[in-house]
C-alpha cells in the first residue's frame, strides 16, 4: 500500500477518533462514514453521511478509500462483501461474517476449540427458555444477538416470568434475535488485544484485568493482569488461535471469564480497537491504535512492551467536563462528545506506575 493511504472509518466515535489521530501521525488521510460531523472526529477528515443500511452511500464512501475499517459491529457482512469489490476492508468481510453476531461468534469459536459458555437461540420463547433453565438452571443471561455494548442488550433472568419480561425488553417480540447463555461462576474477567497484519505477523499486548460495574460497564482496566501465567498464557493461546483462524487483519480484542479452577471461557470478541487496551496509548511502546493502522496498511507491527511497571485505565463516565491530571504520570483523554448521560464513556485517564 502507498506510503500515504486514505483510511476510511465506518463510524465517527471515540475509537475512530483515536485511530484517526494515529493514522494522521503516520501520514495518512482519514474519511468517516458518519453523520456526527460535530462529534469526536470533527476536524480530523472528510465526512460521508449515510444510514446504517444505505448501500449506495457506503459504495460512494468506499470509492474514496485505500482501505476501510470499523469502529463498531453495527454493519452487516453483506455490505462489507459489497465494499470489498471496491477497496480493501479490514477486517475482511469473511472474517467479520464469522463473528458478526453473538450466535455466529460462539459457533465459530467453539469450532476452534475455544471454550464458550453453554448457549442456545430463542425461537419459541416460553418453551425454549423453560428447557434451557431445566438444563442449566436459573439465573441465566439473555443477550441481544446483534448490537449490544457496555451491558446494553443483556438481561439477567431469575425465573420464567422474568425471562419472558427480559425477552420483551430486549426486543424479542419485535424481531430482535435473542440468545440464552448460562451464567459462569467466574472469579475474574480479563482481556487481551492482538494485532495481526496481512503477512500473518502478530503482536500481543499484555493480558489485563477488567473491572466491571453492577451494570456490566467496564470502569477500570489494570495492566498487566494479576492472574498467574497459567491463565494468561491460555488466554493468549486462544486469542492467537482465533486471529489465525479468522486470518484477521488489524487489532482484535478478546474478553474472557476466569473460572475458579483456572480455566477460561471466552465471553466476547471485538474486531477493532477496544476499551480494554486504551492504556496502551501511554503505557506501551506502540498503542493499539497505531498498530491497528500499521496492520491495515500492511506495515510491520510495533512493539507492545510496556514502558512502565504497571498501568491503570479508568473510564470517565457520564460527566460533562474533562478532569485535570493530578500528576505527571496521569494522562487524560477526552473524546469530544457533545452530550453526556449516565454511564456514557466521555473519556478515560491512564495512570502509569514506574
Amino acid at each position: 500500500m502507498a506510503s500515504q493511504s486514505i483510511i476510511g472509518f465506518i463510524g465517527g466515535g471515540q475509537l475512530a477518533r483515536m485511530s484517526a489521530h494515529a493514522a494522521r501521525a503516520l501520514g495518512h488521510r482519514c474519511i468517516f462514514y458518519s453523520n456526527d460531523v460535530d462529534g469526536p472526529c470533527a476536524g480530523l477528515g472528510e465526512f460521508c453521511p449515510g444510514a446504517d443500511d444505505d448501500l449506495a452511500a457506503y459504495k460512494s464512501f468506499a470509492q474514496k478509500c485505500s482501505v476501510v475499517t470499523l469502529e463498531n459491529e453495527y454493519i452487516s457482512s453483506e455490505i462489507l462483501f459489497e465494499l470489498e469489490k471496491i477497496t480493501r476492508v479490514c477486517p475482511s468481510a469473511s472474517a467479520f461474517e464469522k463473528i458478526e453476531d453473538k450466535f455466529k461468534e460462539k459457533q465459530f469459536f467453539a469450532r476452534c476449540d475455544i471454550p464458550v459458555a453453554p448457549y442456545a437461540a430463542v425461537s419459541s420463547p416460553e418453551l425454549d427458555m423453560k428447557a434451557f433453565a431445566e438444563k442449566h438452571s436459573f439465573p441465566f443471561m439473555l443477550k441481544s444477538v446483534k448490537g449490544g455494548y457496555d451491558g446494553f442488550g443483556n438481561y439477567v433472568v431469575g425465573d420464567l416470568p422474568e425471562a419472558m419480561r427480559g425477552f420483551e425488553a430486549l426486543g424479542g417480540n419485535r424481531g430482535q434475535a435473542i440468545l440464552m447463555e448460562a451464567m459462569q461462576a467466574f472469579v475474574a474477567e480479563v482481556a487481551v488485544t492482538v494485532a495481526r497484519n496481512p503477512e500473518g505477523e502478530h503482536v500481543v499486548y499484555p493480558v489485563v484485568d477488567s473491572v466491571q460495574s453492577d451494570a456490566h460497564i467496564c470502569t477500570r482496566v489494570i495492566a498487566p493482569s494479576s492472574q498467574p501465567n497459567s491463565v494468561t498464557d491460555l488466554v493468549i493461546q486462544y486469542a492467537v488461535t482465533a486471529m489465525d483462524a479468522l486470518a484477521a487483519v488489524g487489532v482484535f480484542s478478546f474478553e474472557f471469564f476466569v473460572l475458579k479452577d483456572g480455566a477460561v471461557v471466552l465471553n466476547e470478541s471485538a474486531p477493532r480497537p477496544h476499551n480494554s487496551a486504551h492504556y496502551t496509548m501511554d503505557a506501551c511502546e506502540t498503542s493499539q491504535f497505531t498498530n491497528h493502522i500499521l496492520a491495515i496498511t500492511g506495515k510491520a507491527l510495533g512493539s507492545t512492551i510496556m514502558k512502565c511497571q504497571s498501568a491503570e485505565m479508568e473510564n470517565i463516565l457520564g460527566v460533562a467536563e474533562a478532569p485535570r491530571s493530578t500528576s505527571e504520570n496521569e494522562f487524560v483523554h477526552w473524546y469530544g462528545k457533545k452530550e453526556s448521560r449516565p454511564g456514557r464513556k466521555m473519556g478515560h485517564v491512564n495512570k502509569l506506575r514506574f
